[in-house]
């Protein structure tokens, strides 16, 4: 018998979990079930093991921290891409993207070899794209505790109701589908005032 650590892919585990645990290989209808449940509305492709069988996600497990890892080049970019593109088009959950690398400038837009439907459904969806240099939907950022990470200026310190704003400066524009992140070509510039005339 193999020895190892059980893990959940799909809730939690029983419990108690019984000790030692046999561990026996899942078949093709049990993978099926676990990764294209009715509940899992959000068709991210297919399994490559098994073509026939769809991979979904679940839209309600969303509201929790995930973790995208993988080496470069390994498609990272594109599967949250795709992941995002399902979350606008089934759901009406809300999409804020800070993307300092404009990798997906284009999340709106769909390209002309794409089912129409699809194509309608994204276009349907108010997508805004917020630019540092857009007067008309101008962004701020305030990160509350900011100043932690700032050394203190001699001229600010004293300075009543002073709210911390880490702005960037505008050489390169990144969109979002819902928000504006213009990275600079250095560091971050912590810049501290009156928290009613804090800008960017």
């Amino acid at each position: 018998m193999a020895s190892g650590t059980l893990v959940s892919v799909d809730g939690p585990p029983p419990a108690p979990v019984p000790t030692p645990v046999e561990v026996s290989r899942a078949s093709d209808e049990e993978v099926g079930a676990v990764v294209s449940g009715p509940d899992r509305r959000l068709h991210v492709g297919r399994l490559q093991s098994m073509p026939e069988v769809p991979l979904g996600l679940v839209a309600r497990k969303l509201n929790r921290h995930t973790f995208w890892c993988g080496q470069s080049g390994s498609g990272k970019t594109y599967a949250l891409g795709v992941v995002l593109e399902r979350i606008l088009t089934a759901t009406d959950l809300p999409v804020l993207v800070l993307d300092p690398n404009s990798d997906f400038v284009h999340l709106h837009t769909t390209v002309p070899t794409a089912d129409p439907v699809e194509s309608r459904e994204l276009a349907d969806r108010d997508v805004q794209v917020l630019r540092p240099d857009s007067d008309e939907h101008p962004l701020l950022i305030v990160v509350d505790e900011a100043h932690n990470l700032c050394p203190p200026q001699a001229e600010t310190r004293s300075a009543p109701r002073s709210a911390t704003v880490w702005s960037r400066s505008p050489p390169r524009v990144a969109s979002t589908a819902s928000g504006c992140w213009s990275p600079p070509n250095d560091r971050p510039r912590c810049t501290r005032g009156s928290s009613r005339s804090a800008t960017t």
